[in-house]
C-alpha cells in the first residue's frame, strides 16, 4: 500500500481529526474565564445593625441560588470559548474504517526529504503563459509551505538534472524552497533515471533512516526510456507528481543535415530540412534561413497532416568556399520553443577530386561522361575528374580524391597493387567497373582487395536483369522513389563470373538468378565496390540507357562523403570531450560566431571537455597568436525531448518496487487533501449552532445575574 503526498494533512485523535493540529492545544485557552471568576468573584462584606437576625436567615437560599448563578454563567462562557476553538481547529469525525489510513513519513518521525525537479528540454512546454517547469515549482513551494506536512526537524533538499553545483540540507521548508527560485527550465534530454541518480547520491549523506522522494515530472514517455536506479531500503516512499498535460501543439524543426558532407562553391544549394507536427497548430508557417546571422531567406511553409513530417527544401543561394554558420528558425512560435531553432555549420568546398584509372577505351568514355559531362561548364559539374594510367597509381592521382573508379582494366595491375592498398587501408574507395578489356589476369596483382576472385565473363542467355530487392543500403536508396528509372528495368548480355567471396564481403544487390550484381568489401578504414556488369554495348543497356547508372554511380559518390573531423553535431547536456594529443597543455578559447564572445577552455593531457549547456554555433581554437581553428560544432537540443508523448501511470509504478511509489496530479492531490482535511461526517454546522444558543444562554445569564446584582 502507498500513500500519497497529501494522505493526511491533519491531527487525527482516533476517529476525530482537527484540519488544524494546533487547535486541540488552544483549548488550555478555555482555563482564562475560570481564573478570571476566580480572581473578580465577590466577597461578602460583615455588617453590623440591629436588623442582622433577618438578614442571616435569608442568607443561605440568596447565596446558594448566587453561586449557581456564577457556576452557570461560568460553564457557559467555558464552553463559548471551547466550541470557539473547535470551529477554528475544522472538527471532522472520522469512520471508523478510513480513521486507520496511512500517515506521510515525514510526520511519523523527521526524515530527510529530496525534491526532484525534472528541469528537461519538454518541461517548457507552454500552456496558458506557463511552463510545465513553473508549475512543477509552484506545487513544491505550496508542498514546502504546508509545514504541517512534515515533522519538526526533517531536512530538505532541492535538485534539477542540470545543476552541477553543490547541495545543502536545510532544516527549514521554506528556506529550502527558496532554492526553487535559482533553478530554470534546461535544454538537456537528462531522463528520470539521471535526475533519481543524483537524488541518491544525496541521500547518501542523510542524517535520518527514514527516506522520502518528491519528482516533479511531465511524465514524457522518453524520459523513462531508462529504468531509474534501485532504491535503497531507506527510502520509504516516492512520489511523482505529474504536471503534464495531454494538449500537444507543438511544431517541430528536425536537426539539419547540412554538415554531413561539404557543398559544391558557386553553386546554387538547396538546404533540407524536416519539419513534423503533432497536434493543432497554426495553418501557415514560416522557416527562416539566417547564415551568419543575417537573413537568407524565407520561406512559407503549409504544416504537415497531424502526426505526420515532411521535408522541405530551403534554397540558400550559391556560398564561396569556406564554413558558414547557418540558423533554421520555424515561426511562429509553438508552445514548446526550444525545437523551433537549429543549428548546424555548411560547409563549401570545390567540387571533390574522383580519379578515373583507365588505358582507353568505350568503359572510361561512358564512365567520364556520367560523372563530369564535358558539355557542362566546369563551375556546374558536381565532380572535378582526375583521369590517369590504372597501372600508374600513386600519390598524387590518389591524394585528396574521394573515390578511384578501375574502368576496364587492360593491363596489369600490379604497379597500382600496394598505393591502392595504402589508398583503402585509410579510408578511400576503390570501384571496378569492368568491360571488354577485362581478364582475371589483368586482376590478379589485387585480387587479395577485391570481394571475390575474377574467374573470367559470362554470357547471359536469355539476357538477366539486376534483381535489387532490399533498397535500404545507402548505395541503393535513391531508387526507393518508385517515380525513377530502376536499376532492374535493363537487360544485361554479359557478366563477370566470381569466384567463393571473401571476408568482410557483402552482397548489395543480385541478379534475377541469385549471382552477385554488387558487392562491397570492407578494408580497414575504406572499402571495395565490385560491379560485375559494364556500361559496354556489348554487356548491357546501362550505356544506351544511361540514367540508372548515373544515379548509382552519383548516389555512390555522394554517400562515400567522409564527414570533415573539424565538423561535429552535438546534443545539449551532454558531457562531451574532444581530444588533441599533439597540442600540449594549454588554455583553448570558444568563441560564439554569432555573438562574439568567447571563453577559455583548459586543455589537459590533450582532452578538453566541450559545454553544451546552451543550443548554438561554436568555434574552437588555439589560444596562440596567430590562433590556429581546431573545431566548429554546433549545439542542438534532442529531438526526442519534441516527442510528449506520456507514459501511463501504472507503467511508472512497475520501475519501482510494488507500493513504494504512487503517481498524482496536483488536482487530485489537492481534492484528496480536502477530502481528508474534513473527512467523514463534518461537525462545523452542529458546533455552530450549538454556539449560537450557547452565545444567547450566556447573553441571558448574564444580564439577569448582573441585573439583579444592581
Amino acid at each position: 500500500m502507498c500513500c500519497t503526498p497529501l494522505d493526511l494533512w491533519t491531527l487525527a485523535w482516533g476517529g476525530l481529526t482537527f484540519a488544524a493540529p494546533l487547535a486541540p492545544w488552544a483549548i488550555l485557552f478555555c482555563a482564562i474565564p475560570v481564573v478570571l471568576h476566580l480572581v473578580l468573584r465577590q466577597k461578602a462584606r460583615r455588617q453590623v445593625f440591629p436588623a442582622m437576625r433577618l438578614l442571616a436567615q435569608a442568607a443561605p437560599s440568596g447565596t446558594r441560588a448566587h453561586r449557581l448563578r456564577r457556576i452557570l454563567l461560568l460553564a457557559c462562557r467555558v464552553s463559548l470559548l471551547g466550541l470557539l476553538i473547535a470551529l477554528l481547529g475544522r472538527p471532522g469525525c472520522t469512520p471508523e474504517d478510513r480513521a486507520a489510513g496511512p500517515r506521510p513519513a515525514g510526520q511519523i518521525e523527521p526524515a530527510s526529504v529530496v525534491f526532484c525537479i525534472d528541469d528537461s528540454a519538454s518541461m517548457g512546454y507552454r500552456f496558458q503563459g506557463r511552463s510545465r517547469f513553473d508549475h512543477a515549482c509552484d506545487h513544491a513551494r505550496q508542498l514546502l509551505s504546508e509545514q504541517r506536512r512534515f515533522a519538526p526537524g526533517c531536512q530538505f533538499a532541492i535538485l534539477a538534472a542540470a545543476g552541477r553545483e553543490g547541495f545543502s540540507w536545510s532544516p527549514d521548508p521554506l528556506l529550502a524552497a527558496r532554492k526553487l527560485d535559482t533553478l530554470h527550465v534546461g535544454t538537456h534530454a537528462q531522463g528520470v533515471a539521471s535526475l533519481l541518480q543524483r537524488g541518491l547520491r544525496v541521500l547518501a549523506d542523510a542524517r535520518f533512516d527514514r527516506q522520502e522522494i518528491y519528482l516533479f515530472t511531465d511524465l514524457a514517455a522518453h524520459a523513462w526510456r531508462i529504468s531509474p536506479p534501485p532504491l535503497p531500503p531507506a527510502v520509504k516512499a516516492v512520489w511523482i507528481i505529474d504536471v503534464g498535460g495531454e494538449e500537444n501543439a507543438n511544431m517541430t524543426l528536425a536537426w539539419p543535415l547540412t554538415s554531413n558532407s561539404p557543398w559544391p562553391a558557386d553553386e546554387s544549394l538547396t538546404l533540407p530540412i524536416r519539419l513534423s507536427r503533432a497536434g493543432p497548430a497554426p495553418e501557415d508557417a514560416t522557416i527562416e534561413l539566417r547564415i551568419e546571422d543575417r537573413p537568407r531567406h524565407r520561406q512559407a511553409v503549409t504544416p504537415p497532416p497531424e502526426g505526420t513530417a515532411q521535408d522541405t527544401d530551403v534554397p540558400a543561394g550559391s556560398f564561396q568556399a569556406g564554413l558558414y554558420p547557418a540558423t533554421f528558425e520555424l515561426q511562429p512560435a509553438d508552445p514548446l520553443d526550444v525545437d523551433n531553432r537549429r543549428f548546424d555549420w555548411i560547409e563549401v568546398a570545390g567540387p571533390p577530386v574522383v580519379v578515373l584509372a583507365h588505358h582507353g577505351g568505350e568503359v572510361p568514355a561512358l564512365l567520364s561522361a556520367m560523372i563530369a559531362p564535358k558539355a557542362l561548364d566546369v563551375s556546374r559539374q558536381r565532380y572535378k575528374l582526375r583521369e590517369c594510367n590504372a597501372d600508374s597509381l600513386g600519390d598524387p592521382p590518389l591524394q585528396g580524391a574521394r573515390a578511384v573508379l578501375l574502368a576496364d582494366s587492360a593491363v596489369s595491375m600490379a604497379p597500382a597493387a600496394s598505393p591502392l592498398d595504402a589508398y583503402l587501408q585509410g579510408g578511400g574507395t576503390a570501384i571496378l567497373v569492368p568491360g571488354p578489356q577485362t581478364t582475371p589476369a589483368n586482376l590478379e596483382a589485387i585480387e587479395h582487395l577485391l570481394p571475390a576472385p575474377v574467374l573470367g565473363v559470362t554470357v547471359c542467355t536469355p539476357p538477366t536483369r539486376v534483381a535489387a530487392v532490399d533498397l535500404t543500403h545507402p548505395f541503393l536508396q535513391v531508387f526507393s522513389d518508385t517515380s525513377a528509372d530502376s536499376l532492374n528495368d535493363r537487360l544485361i548480355f554479359r557478366r563477370l563470373d566470381l569466384g567463393s567471396p571473401a571476408d568482410a564481403t557483402t552482397v548489395l544487390a543480385p541478379f534475377a538468378d541469385g549471382t552477385p550484381a554488387i558487392l562491397e568489401r570492407r578494408l580497414g578504414k575504406g572499402r571495395f565496390l565490385l560491379l560485375t556488369f559494364s556500361p559496354a554495348r556489348e554487356w548491357s543497356l546501362f550505356g544506351s540507357q544511361a540514367a540508372p547508372m548515373i544515379a548509382l554511380l552519383h548516389h555512390m559518390l555522394t554517400v562515400l562523403a567522409p564527414p570533415s573531423e573539424e565538423i561535429q553535431t552535438l546534443t545539449a547536456g551532454s558531457e562531451t570531450a574532444r581530444w588533441f594529443p599533439d597540442l600540449p597543455d594549454a588554455n583553448l578559447r570558444l568563441i560564439e560566431p554569432l555573438t562574439s564572445q568567447s571563453v577559455t577552455l583548459p586543455l589537459q593531457a590533450g582532452r578538453v571537455m566541450l559545454p553544451t549547456d546552451r543550443p548554438g554555433l561554436y568555434r574552437l581554437e588555439t589560444g596562440s597568436i596567430p590562433a590556429r581553428s581546431l573545431l566548429h560544432f554546433s549545439v542542438n537540443v534532442a529531438e526526442a525531448e519534441s516527442d510528449l508523448a506520456r507514459i501511463a501511470p501504472d507503467q511508472v509504478q512497475s520501475h519501482f518496487p510494488s507500493g513504494l511509489a504512487c503517481v498524482a496530479r496536483p488536482a487530485e492531490l489537492q481534492a484528496q487533501m480536502a477530502s481528508r482535511a474534513g473527512p467523514g461526517l463534518g461537525l462545523i454546522v452542529p458546533l455552530g449552532l450549538l454556539l449560537l444558543a450557547l452565545l444567547v444562554a450566556e447573553t441571558l445569564f448574564s444580564n439577569r445575574f448582573y441585573g439583579r446584582s444592581r
